[in-house]
């Protein structure tokens, strides 16, 4: 087992009156894919917004590479190696694809050029969009250009929040072995999914998330499918 890249040690997040996460403890390895799921309001999104320095921690600490995220800034902890896609994708509908993604990364023009390359070898979708302006794509698209831009700074580890949300099942089949391939790779994913099935079929492990509350977290391979169901069963029973 390799040391974790991002740890969630004893966290608690507040999001307006709620209490969002309660007293979470979670490794992600490098490599691996993990999936958060539970229903809305579960605290998935408020930890990868904390993860990412977007909400404040009442309690707890968030490790990268063994090192407090504790003072570091959102673009920080971005050139730190931690990319981000929100729920919503949020790109400029003015700029093209090609532009977005150019504005993504900080480097030489060469090497931006390359990286849109190597990423359109990943996502072969993106080399028939990169001329057109994000207001022209579907939503499946949109979330393709949201992903790629986050990659475009070669993140070690990919927070993706609710990336097959209103997607076609054609757009999914190509993102997801793509997201797959990124950990086999050797990069770290976070992700929260609302679709089980979604979840386990990309994901190496599974955190259930309920009212804040890490309730399972357990490998893909010897989940028992009975178990999770009982519990996503009782989760809505208790709303």
């Amino acid at each position: 087992m390799s040391a974790p890249l991002l740890s969630f040690r004893n966290v608690s997040v507040q999001r307006g009156r709620a209490m969002a996460v309660r007293d979470l403890t979670l490794d992600v390895e490098p490599g691996e894919i993990v999936a958060l799921i539970g229903l809305n309001g579960a605290g998935k999104s408020s930890l990868l917004r904390a993860a990412m320095g977007l909400e404040a921690l009442m309690v707890g600490d968030i490790l990268f590479r063994d090192q407090s995220l504790n003072g570091v800034g959102t673009p920080d902890r971005a050139r730190r190696g931690i990319g981000y896609c929100p729920e919503g994708r949020r790109l400029f509908p003015g700029m093209s694809v090609s532009d977005t993604l150019h504005a993504a990364m900080q480097a030489p023009s060469g090497q931006r050029l390359a990286r849109i390359e190597e990423l359109t070898d990943l996502f072969p979708l993106l080399g028939t969009i990169l001329d057109r302006e994000s207001w022209s794509l579907s939503g499946g698209q949109q979330q393709v250009v949201a992903i790629v831009r986050a990659l475009m700074q070669r993140p070690e580890i990919l927070l993706l929040d609710e990336p097959s949300l209103g997607l076609a099942p054609v757009i999914c089949q190509e993102l997801f072995p793509a997201i797959r391939r990124l950990a086999d790779e050797g990069a770290a994913v976070l992700l929260a999914e609302q679709s089980t099935a979604t979840a386990l079929a990309v994901a190496d492990r599974i955190a259930v998330l309920h009212r804040g509350t890490l309730v399972l977290t357990e490998a893909v391979a010897t989940l028992s499918h009975d178990r999770l169901k009982t519990i996503l069963l009782s989760e809505g029973e208790q709303r």
